[in-house]
């Protein structure tokens, strides 16, 4: 393998790791914006539930409970539905970036992402990234994270 090669797999590796590892912290942070919301004498009792909640019904469950809890501050909730609309978009490339297998055409220099599924199944989904693209990606997913913490911050969430 040329340095080259070596270079863009590096470079690669460590863009979807960081966008791996925004990831998860966003999902941590909804997880205690739960406890937070739910404020159960003893949070641990919310975990379990939680817990069994997949990425998109935890945002699906968020919205619920911010429209009762805020009902009277239509901004909060216009807030958090505008933040989870953009969350909502980028879900599907989380579960390209968490669950899919990576690859490299070291030719066109291009990092490919494989994901969900089976080869010669029709939900298998490949896509092509260069190093700038998943760059931006970065910054798109640490930027709804950013928002996610403002917006909390901003209503006391």
């Amino acid at each position: 393998m040329t340095n080259e090669q070596n270079d863009l797999e590096s470079i690669a590796s460590q863009s979807v790791g960081k966008i791996i590892f925004a990831l998860s912290q966003l999902e941590f942070n909804l997880n205690l914006c739960f406890q937070w919301l739910i404020r159960a004498e003893n949070f641990h009792t919310v975990n379990p539930l939680v817990e069994r909640l997949s990425f998109k019904s935890k945002i699906d469950a968020l919205n619920e409970i911010i429209e009762i809890k805020f009902s009277s501050s239509p901004e909060c909730i216009s807030d958090f539905s505008s933040w989870t609309k953009k969350l909502d978009k980028f879900r599907v490339k989380r579960n390209s970036f968490m669950h899919g297998r990576w690859s490299f055409q070291h030719e066109n220099k291009e990092i490919i992402n494989v994901a969900p599924g089976m080869i010669g199944t029709k939900s298998l989904k490949e896509t092509r990234y260069s190093v700038d693209e998943l760059k931006m990606e970065l910054l798109l997913i640490e930027a709804i994270s950013n928002e996610f913490i403002s917006i909390r911050e901003k209503w006391h969430i």
